[in-house]
C-alpha cells in the first residue's frame, strides 16, 4: 500500500483506457444489450442516490429532533422569567406605587431612609435585569423557532426529492423489465443461449487475460494485510446467503457455473473477501455491474450482478470492506451476488478457500 500517488495515477490510467476499450467491444454487441446496461446503470445510480437522501433525511430529522427539544426548553425559559418578572414587578407596584419621593418622605428615622433607597434602588435593578433575561429569553425562542421552522421546510424538500427519485427508480425498472422481457425472447433458442453464454464468459476471460497485461509490471503492494495465498479455507464470503447455484453446475448446454451465485435482498453489502486493488469496475453481459479485486500471485475475485459499486478503479480495498450492494443486474430475475476466484483467467471452486458456512 506504499505505492506512491505516480504510481497510483499510472495504475488508474492504464485501467481506464482498458475499460474504455471493454465499453467500446460491448457496445457492438447489440442494441438490447445496451437499453439492458442502460436501464441497470440507471437503477444502480438512483439506488445510491435514495441512500445518500435516506441518509441526509435521517440527519435533518435528528437536527430537527434537537432543535424541537431546544425550543421546547427555551419556552420553559421564558415562561419562568415571565413568571418571575410578574412578581418582581408586583411587589415593586406595591412597595413604590406612591413614588419615591412620597417613600423618604414618609420615614422619619435616617437610617430607614437608608434602608428604604438601598431595597428601592436593589428592586429596581433586579426588575431590570429580570426585564434583560426575558428579553434574550424571548430572541433565543424567536430564534429557535425560525430554525426549526427552516429545518422543517428541508426535510419537506428531501421528501420531495426522494419522492421524485422513487417515481423515476419505478419509471426505469418497469423500462428494465421490458429490456429483460426482449432480451430472454430473443435468446430462447437453446443454442442462441449457449452461443451468448459462451460469449460471455470469452469477454470475462479476454478481460482478465487484459488485466493480468496491464498490470504486470505494477506490483501489489499488501502491507500488513495478509495475502489470499495464505487464507485458504479461511477466507471470508462475500455476503451470507442461500446459494443460487454452485461451482461446476450444469448451466446450458455443455457450459458450468465458474463460481457462486449467492442470493441476497436488493442493497445488501458485498464485502470483498480479502484485501486487494479495484481492477476493474464496470458492465458486461449477465454479469451486470462487474468488480473485479486483483489479490496477490495473480489471484482475482469477481463480484456481479451488484446493483451498484461502491468502489473506483485502482482503489485499495481491505478484506471485509463493503465494494458494491446486492442486486440483479445482468438481466437477471433473483437478487443476489454472483461470486468468483479466478488464478489468472482459470476460474476455481472458491468453496475450497472459502471459510466453513
Amino acid at each position: 500500500m506504499e505505492q506512491t500517488t505516480a504510481e497510483l495515477e499510472r495504475v488508474r490510467a492504464r485501467l481506464q483506457a482498458l475499460k474504455k476499450e471493454v465499453d467500446r467491444d460491448r457496445s457492438r454487441r447489440g442494441k438490447l444489450f445496451r437499453e439492458l446496461e442502460a436501464t441497470e446503470t440507471r437503477i444502480g445510480e438512483l439506488s445510491q442516490t435514495l441512500t445518500t437522501l435516506q441518509g441526509d433525511i435521517n440527519s435533518a430529522e435528528s437536527r430537527m429532533q434537537r432543535t424541537r427539544r431546544s425550543r421546547d426548553q427555551a419556552l420553559k425559559d421564558v415562561e419562568r422569567e415571565r413568571e418571575t418578572l410578574k412578581h418582581q414587578i408586583r411587589a415593586a407596584y406595591q412597595i413604590g406605587r406612591q413614588g419615591r419621593t412620597k417613600l423618604l418622605l414618609n420615614q422619619e428615622d435616617p437610617a430607614a431612609i437608608g434602608r428604604v433607597l438601598t431595597y428601592y434602588d436593589y428592586l429596581a435593578k433586579a426588575r431590570s435585569e429580570r426585564i434583560q433575561s426575558f428579553t434574550t429569553a424571548a430572541k433565543a425562542l424567536r430564534k429557535l423557532e425560525d430554525q426549526l421552522a427552516g429545518e422543517i421546510r428541508s426535510l419537506e424538500a428531501l421528501f420531495a426529492k426522494r419522492k421524485r427519485s422513487l417515481d423515476a427508480l419505478e419509471e426505469t425498472r418497469e423500462q428494465r423489465e421490458q429490456a429483460v422481457a426482449t432480451l430472454e425472447s430473443k435468446i430462447r433458442d437453446s443454442v442462441l443461449e449457449v452461443e451468448q453464454l459462451e460469449a460471455d464468459e470469452q469477454q470475462l476471460r479476454d478481460l482478465l487475460a487484459s488485466l493480468e497485461d496491464v498490470l504486470a509490471d505494477i506490483p501489489l503492494v499488501l502491507d500488513d494485510d495478509e495475502p489470499i495465498t495464505q487464507r485458504k479455507g479461511a477466507v471470508d464470503w462475500p455476503l451470507r446467503g442461500r446459494l443460487l447455484a454452485g461451482f461446476g453446475q450444469p448451466k446450458a448446454g455443455n457450459i458450468r457455473w465458474k463460481g457462486l451465485w449467492i442470493a441476497a435482498d436488493e442493497g445488501d453489502p458485498v464485502k470483498a473477501v480479502a484485501s486487494g486493488r479495484v481492477a476493474y469496475v464496470g458492465w458486461m453481459h449477465r454479469y451486470g455491474v462487474l468488480v473485479v479485486l486483483e489479490h496477490d500471485d495473480g489471484w482475482y475475485s469477481l463480484y456481479g450482478h451488484n446493483q451498484t459499486a461502491y468502489v473506483q478503479i485502482g482503489e485499495w480495498v481491505r478484506s471485509g470492506e463493503a465494494v458494491s450492494a446486492a442486486g440483479n443486474s445482468g438481466g437477471h430475475r433473483e437478487s443476489g451476488v454472483y461470486f468468483e476466484l479466478r488464478k489468472g483467467q482459470r476460474a476455481v471452486d472458491p468453496i475450497g478457500w472459502l471459510a466453513s458456512r
